[in-house]
């Protein structure tokens, strides 16, 4: 969407982040664009350091392709190019800015509900859609498992997606007449600047652990950027954290108005999943475990808190699970697979099926290849400690070598002979399921949801939840 230069500089000074500007066409306009490649006449360049490049490395030639305003964030660069420009303090936020003033600004027409948190989010965001569903009350959702709207469903290119995807769904769902927006919250996005226009009428916070230390440089900036997403609220916003979160005394200590949503939560394992007590009420849920449990009563704190509507126990009940999150694949229930990938998580998935277990429990994972390898022995010890057996293969080796990703797991176990190792994900499946005894439960975790098994560059197809089925008919 086109934005004239004019606009785009009061905006960025309304925001906070111009320093300074040069002189520009007062009738000037052009699309936004980050790619040099995509430039047309008249375009909006916006240059920021990537994770892999500098941007402000190539301002030289954005003249040629036509750009006719640059946003900066890096003064000494300000020599190498003669284009009128817009110095700003974070070229990120800028961009975050920009789409949203291309997009019509449609989160000033939308309330807001925010999710974070190192696991949980993505069932947080599910309960809640389920749960509005139920309450024939319009919602757009946006997360891992895409961008939900009333009557339609697509993917998304990340959890919280890049500014311009961002703001066009804001704008959809703005334009379709939703006016309650539920959204996972990376991390990541807060750091890269992408939530930068956003206000929450709530921010939740599930849980926090060891993750994503391959892009935030310390733990202390991981969390730093969780309670960034948490104040991100407005003026009468409130916040939300776990009781976990809530024994924190750093997190406690930098949200001190937040309200604890599962304080008083009891939990008791039924067949196909759970009864739960909170604040004098009472009802079964589809979900297995206490963190699947406080993940519903955060959505359910969230939606009741939205709507001013109590939620009937008798919806409850009728919510479908969450895809890949201790989802069932087998018709006895016996093989559940869950996207649990940090040591907390495998840690909580077997903590969840060890009272629906009357055999032994078994556990298959792997670790991502080009992702932090510190918590592969972590992930190791979470599933000694937490099963039976344990089957170790790959997941996402991306561009590293399979075999370098399992030693590096297999140091963290203290019985590493015990532990069955078989590289191949679908031979692995099958030999857990061949071993397995008529009582025992197997958890398949961390790929969840997926539909890929990313090898080299290249993504071939592959879904857990297929692969079971597939060699159960084998079987």
């Amino acid at each position: 969407m086109d934005i004239t230069y004019q606009s785009a500089k009061e905006v960025l000074a309304e925001s906070g982040l111009l320093v300074t500007s040069s002189l520009f066409p007062s009738k000037g306009q052009g699309g936004v664009k980050t790619r040099i490649e995509d430039l047309k006449n008249g375009d909006i360049f916006i240059a920021y350091q990537g994770v892999r490049y500098n941007a402000h490395h190539r301002l030289a030639e954005v003249a040629g392709r036509g750009a006719g305003l640059v946003v900066l964030d890096e003064k000494k660069y300000l020599s190498t190019f003669s284009t009128p420009y817009l110095l700003v303090k974070d070229s990120r936020k800028a961009w975050a800015f920009l789409a949203s003033l291309g997009w019509g600004r449609p989160e000033k027409s939308l309330t807001l509900f925010g999710v974070t948190g190192t696991n949980g989010k993505t069932s947080v965001m599910w309960y809640f859609k389920e749960l509005m569903r139920a309450l024939s009350e319009p919602c757009l959702t946006l997360g891992t498992l895409g961008a939900y709207f009333p009557t339609h469903h697509h993917p998304l290119s990340h959890t919280t997606p890049d500014p311009p995807e961002l703001f066009e769904w804001l704008a959809k769902a703005r334009d379709e007449g939703v006016t309650t927006v539920g959204m996972e919250v990376s991390s990541h996005s807060f750091v890269q600047g992408k939530i930068a226009p956003l206000q929450f009428a709530h921010t939740f916070f599930t849980s926090f652990s060891r993750d994503h230390l391959d892009f935030h440089p310390t733990f202390q900036a991981y969390q730093a950027a969780k309670l960034g997403i948490m104040n991100q609220i407005t003026t009468s916003g409130q916040q939300w954290i776990s009781s976990e979160l809530a024994r924190d005394q750093d997190i406690r200590e930098a949200l001190p108005e937040a309200k604890v949503y599962d304080e008083d939560l009891k939990v008791w394992p039924e067949k196909g999943g759970s009864k739960i007590e909170f604040s004098g009420r009472e009802g079964f849920i589809p979900a297995m475990g206490a963190y699947s449990c406080r993940n519903f009563l955060a959505a359910l704190r969230g939606v009741e808190a939205l709507t001013a509507r109590l939620v009937d126990p008798g919806i409850w009940r009728t919510i479908a699970p969450v895809p890949g999150r201790l989802e069932p694949v087998d018709p006895e229930g016996r093989v559940l697979v869950d996207y649990a990938h940090t040591p907390a998580a495998l840690s909580a998935v077997l903590a969840a099926l060890r009272p629906h277990t009357a055999g032994k429990l078994w556990v298959l994972f792997g670790c991502g290849g080009d992702r932090d390898r510190g918590k592969r022995p972590l992930m190791a010890q979470a599933a000694e400690a937490g099963a039976d057996h344990v089957v170790v293969t790959t997941d996402n080796p991306r561009g590293e070598e399979p075999q370098a990703i399992i030693a590096d797991i297999l140091s963290g176990f203290a019985r590493p002979k015990a532990v069955i190792v078989e590289p191949d994900r679908r031979l692995a499946i099958g030999q857990a399921l061949a071993l397995m005894g008529s009582e025992d439960c197997l958890a398949v975790c961390g790929k969840g949801h997926e539909s890929y098994q990313e090898i080299k560059g290249v993504r071939y197809p592959f879904d857990d939840r297929l692969v079971v089925k597939e060699q159960l008919r084998i079987l």
